[in-house]
């Protein structure tokens, strides 16, 4: 079995990475570490239990349930494994893409907006910036 391309990265899963790292401040090397620990730890769990289905939750997205399935041999010889799978996406996504869909960008444009300004408030209140010392 070639094991070198287990963990391939697609030009999306590079540009989600890349896109984390700039809002996070994280070094993109930290953010694949982790995004490959979800993964192996996934794997892991479906193998474990071939005849239950192990999911995977993607926030604000939903679930992704995989269910091992069987291995088969191909014509060249190589050792392929099948699985079943199947996702539950979140109502609140569902909607989003509606809205997105249905009025265009500005809503979600107004609604990235309130976030910004509410982050702003936060982050510029002086009761966030004070924290008292405990006395021993």
């Amino acid at each position: 079995m070639n094991n070198s391309n287990l963990l391939k990265l697609s030009e999306d899963t590079k540009n989600i990475i890349l896109e984390v790292s700039a809002l996070s401040g994280i070094s993109q090397n930290v953010i694949k570490e982790v995004f490959e620990y979800m993964l192996v730890n996934w794997a892991i769990k479906i193998s474990d239990n071939p005849d239950s289905y192990a999911s995977l939750d993607i926030p604000y997205v939903g679930t992704v349930h995989v269910k091992f399935g069987k291995d088969k041999v191909t014509e060249t010889g190589e050792l392929q494994t099948e699985v079943e799978s199947y996702v539950d996406i979140e109502d609140s996504f569902k909607n989003l893409v509606g809205i997105i869909h249905d009025e265009g960008r500005t809503e979600l444009v107004t609604m990235m907006m309130k976030k910004i300004e509410q982050a702003i408030m936060v982050a510029s209140s002086p009761v966030a910036k004070v924290i008292p010392k405990k006395n021993n």
